[in-house]
């Protein structure tokens, strides 16, 4: 039977994993596009609010990282750098930086100098959609690069309940 710490950290490793994967998917395929549904005649409330929920999966997307990272450092130490799940992590982690620090902060830029209009009924709407387009780019990358971590965790699994 496995000790208390290493049951504490494999939990903290699943769970990481899931709530990063599952508010990504939520958030950026379910909540974000349903706002854009719904508040057709009034696109700045929907992308102030799908903005907003971006940036709380950014935070919460780095303190699953960290998590991830320590958990896998706590039982790799050495190897770290070789493991696929580590560099999906780093990937994720990356690319998700990218987003919020760089081009969340450029499109909320814009939004705000289009207003009194919708960014997209303004000037500013051809360089806005070239970095909402990059920006989902970036989130599909990083989604895949989630599955491809549970994928990796399944498959550890198996090995580990098999042997």
């Amino acid at each position: 039977m496995p000790s208390l710490p290493a049951n504490l950290f494999e939990t903290l490793y699943r769970l990481s994993i899931s709530i990063w994967l599952g508010a990504m998917c939520a958030i950026g395929y379910l909540a974000a596009p349903t706002l854009f549904a719904h508040l057709l005649d009034n696109k700045i409330l929907a992308g102030n609010l799908a903005g907003a929920m971006f940036s709380r999966l950014y935070w919460l997307g780095l303190v699953c990282a960290l998590v991830l990272i320590a958990t896998l450092w706590q039982r790799h130490q050495k190897q770290l750098a070789s493991n696929a799940v580590f560099r999906l992590c780093v990937v994720m982690l990356v690319l998700s930086s990218i987003s919020h620090l760089g081009l969340q902060p450029w499109m909320a830029e814009l939004k705000a100098q289009a207003l009194p209009l919708p960014v997209s009924e303004s000037a500013y709407a051809k360089t806005f959609g070239m970095l909402h387009g990059i920006s989902s780019v970036l989130f599909l990358v990083q989604t895949l690069c989630g599955i491809a971590m549970v994928h990796w965790q399944s498959r550890a699994w198996s090995i580990k309940t098999q042997a």
